[in-house]
């Protein structure tokens, strides 16, 4: 995420309902990049778990709950992994950078946390 789009929003010269809905359509493209960041950060660990396939499946009509049950899904399907796989998965999810940032991301205090492009 970027706060260069939100900062030039701030010093537009829009109305409050011009700027809430450009911030709005700003913060979910930046949550949906995040959401699929983090689902193609586990994809690649060709780990199958059930309890992400709704989430997934959910996509085909996405809205903001949508991205949001992926990320759930994403963060209970690790711990649910990290809890009860052998050591050698445990060691492979843990070479999940990228998902492991997004998900430390989603329990900082609001306006704390940032994902560079350099975490990608």
């Amino acid at each position: 995420m970027t706060t260069e789009v939100y900062e030039n929003l701030l010093v537009d010269e829009s109305t409050n309902e011009e700027f809430v809905r450009k911030a709005l359509s700003a913060l979910e493209a930046d949550f949906r990049s995040t959401a699929l960041v983090a689902l193609s950060d586990w994809a690649n660990l060709e780990l199958v778990a059930a309890q992400i396939f709704p989430a997934v499946a959910s996509l085909q009509r996405p809205s903001w709950g949508t991205w949001n049950g992926l990320l759930t899904a994403l963060k209970n399907a690790r711990r649910s992994v990290l809890r009860t796989a052998t050591t050698e998965v445990r060691e492979k999810i843990e070479q999940a950078k990228l998902l492991r940032i997004v998900l430390d991301l989603l329990n900082e205090p609001m306006g704390t946390a940032v994902l560079t492009h350099s975490d990608r």
